[in-house]
């Protein structure tokens, strides 16, 4: 992953983007992420505009659950703001330089050293989607260059290792998987780049 684009239950049926993932080698999320910015976050569409998830998941032919993920990336760089239930508004990217400078001068602080900042968190959980998503969005820019995944877990992993001490341990492939996730939302809306290293 490279450094961060600072300009900008039952079993359920395999959904129709689970076919194209496999076909042109991107995750069903890739695929799904894209969908919904196409549909819902084009810098055309009016600031302000709300979608309702149960209507994007109609759109989208997915089940709904399957949109947090890219909603919670979004917010957390306040791409988007809750505007009622299941509802979400489209915020743009103006504000991204702000919200980029903050995160780096927090992790350029040394409050970066396991725990965030609370100001970064605004009372989310650390090893949440959107708190975990502000920090690889820190390492990035502490970086200013490519940054190994291997490297990105083992950071995150201390983190979350501090922020569940007393409970169950998280395991190092879910740590993994997260990141991995995260990283094809930030690719996805055009804010970092992948590149393949030793096959990851």
């Amino acid at each position: 992953m490279s450094a961060l684009k600072r300009g900008r239950g039952q079993e359920e049926e395999a959904e129709p983007e689970a076919k194209n993932a496999k076909a042109d080698g991107k995750s069903e999320l890739t695929v799904l992420a894209e969908k919904f910015k196409l549909h819902f976050c084009t810098e055309e569409a009016s600031i302000g505009k709300d979608v309702n998830l149960n209507d994007v998941a109609t759109v989208l032919q997915v089940s709904r659950r399957r949109l947090y993920d890219i909603v919670n990336v979004l917010e957390a760089l306040q791409m988007v703001s809750r505007s009622g239930k299941l509802t979400y508004r489209w915020e743009g990217t103006a504000h991204l330089p702000k919200l980029l400078d903050m995160l780096y001068t927090d992790a350029m602080t040394g409050l970066d050293n396991g725990q965030c900042n609370p100001s970064v968190l605004e009372g989310h959980m650390p090893g949440s989607c959107w708190a975990l998503t502000r920090r690889i969005v820190q390492q990035l820019l502490l970086d200013r260059g490519h940054v190994p995944l291997t490297l990105l877990v083992q950071r995150l992993d201390a983190t979350l290792a501090s922020a569940n001490a007393g409970a169950g341990r998280t395991s190092l492939a879910t740590v993994e998987r997260r990141i991995y996730d995260i990283g094809s939302v930030l690719n996805t809306f055009g804010l970092v780049s992948k590149s393949l290293q030793g096959g990851r």
